[in-house]
C-alpha cells in the first residue's frame, strides 16, 4: 500500500525483527521482478525506482543459515554475507508472476501518475510567481 517496507524473518528460528541481508536476498528479487514488469509498460508518470517499489512490500521470511552472524546478542539483524547463507534461495517464477500480478504494478503507476502531476503543478505555480514578480 506505499506505507513503506515491512517484514516479519527468522533465522533458525530466531526472530529477526530488524531483517538483514536474508530479507533483502528475497526482497530484491521481488523488486527485481515488478521493476521489469513497469519498464516494459508507459505509465506517463515519473520514473519509479527500486527504494519506491520496495516501499509496497511485505516481506516474509523464514530460512535456515548455516552458523548465521548477528548485529548484537538480541540477534534482531541477520549481518551474514549471502555468499556466508551456505545456500541459495532461487524464487520460482511462478511466484513471482503472482507478485506482479497482485496489483502492485498498477499501484505504483497509480502513484507516479500522482506524484508526476503534484511536481508538475509545483513547477507550474514557480512558474506563475516568476512571471508576477516581473510583471509587477
Amino acid at each position: 500500500d506505499g506505507s513503506g517496507f515491512q517484514q516479519e524473518s527468522f533465522v533458525n528460528s530466531i526472530n529477526t525483527s530488524r531483517g538483514g541481508g536474508h530479507v533483502n536476498y528475497v526482497a530484491d528479487q521481488v523488486v527485481t521482478a515488478i521493476m521489469d514488469k513497469l519498464s516494459k509498460q508507459k505509465g506517463g508518470g515519473l520514473a519509479v525506482k527500486a527504494p519506491h517499489v520496495k516501499g509496497y512490500l511485505w516481506v516474509f521470511v523464514n530460512c535456515l543459515i548455516e552458523n548465521p552472524a548477528f548485529d548484537s546478542q538480541t540477534k534482531e539483524t541477520l549481518t551474514s554475507k549471502r555468499e556466508r547463507f551456505g545456500s541459495s534461495c532461487q524464487l520460482p517464477e511462478s511466484l513471482l508472476t503472482a507478485v506482479v500480478e497482485s496489483g502492485v504494478v498498477d499501484a505504483l503507476q497509480e502513484w507516479s501518475r500522482a506524484l508526476g502531476k503534484s511536481e508538475l503543478a509545483q513547477h507550474l505555480n514557480r512558474s506563475d510567481l516568476g512571471l508576477q514578480k516581473r510583471l509587477f
